[in-house]
């Protein structure tokens, strides 16, 4: 069942042109992406909330090892090198 013109090319009408039925792609794709940008909003909503209680806990109470969790935190930052690292390493290894 055709619902327009298949394979336009992208103009005024369709941004992306339109599939082999002739959909229009654009409508698609942001159709399509809702999931994926909902989930990205959740998690990085989490990841603020779950970064300002550590913070304002640490904040509040000094006592809590501020030492501990400056190293922690600067753990953190390093398994990305670690991960790239190991990668490279065993690319090289081949």
């Amino acid at each position: 069942m055709l619902v327009g013109d298949p394979f336009e090319p992208p103009s005024a009408t369709h941004l992306f042109g339109t599939d082999n039925l002739g959909r229009d792609v654009f409508s698609r794709v942001v159709y399509g992406s809702r999931p994926v940008l909902a989930m990205a909003v959740s998690a990085t909503g989490l990841a603020v909330i779950i970064g300002a209680v550590i913070g304002l806990l640490l904040a509040y109470r000094a006592r809590l090892g501020r030492r501990d969790w400056h190293a922690s935190v600067r753990h953190t930052y390093e398994y990305p090198t670690f991960g790239f690292g190991a990668a490279a390493h065993q690319r090289a290894g081949q």
